[in-house]
């Protein structure tokens, strides 16, 4: 069962003192233990598509041996992050992502104050 929601909020990143606008999002992944090999292939064969969209892979978390993965990610436009998910590489790839038993969650995040 894949779930994905998906909100899209510009949220603010700061890198080297500069502070920029970006749609981010964190996507959790949980895995069911034979489907961590093909879903970290997957992962590592769409990772590169994102830079061609204004896309970055902020940040990566992997729990409980592997099976849950937590990533963060970020977008210039909404426009670049419709264009990867929309993107014909990726597509072509989504039968291994469904393969690998994946149920993932895409939620919209903005940065809050500590």
């Amino acid at each position: 069962m894949l779930l994905l929601l998906a909100v899209l909020l510009p949220g603010r990143h700061y890198s080297g003192g500069v502070s920029e606008t970006r749609l981010t999002w964190v996507q959790i992944v949980r895995l069911p233990e034979d489907g961590v090999t093909g879903f970290q292939e997957y992962e590592a064969a769409v990772i590169g598509l994102l830079a061609d969209h204004g896309g970055r892979f902020d940040a990566r978390y992997r729990g409980d041996e592997g099976r849950v993965e937590v990533h963060v990610v970020s977008f210039e436009t909404r426009e670049g992050m419709e264009a990867y998910l929309a993107d014909e590489r990726r597509q072509a790839l989504r039968p291994q992502l469904l393969a690998s038993g994946a149920e993932t969650e895409l939620l919209e995040v903005t940065p809050v104050d500590v």
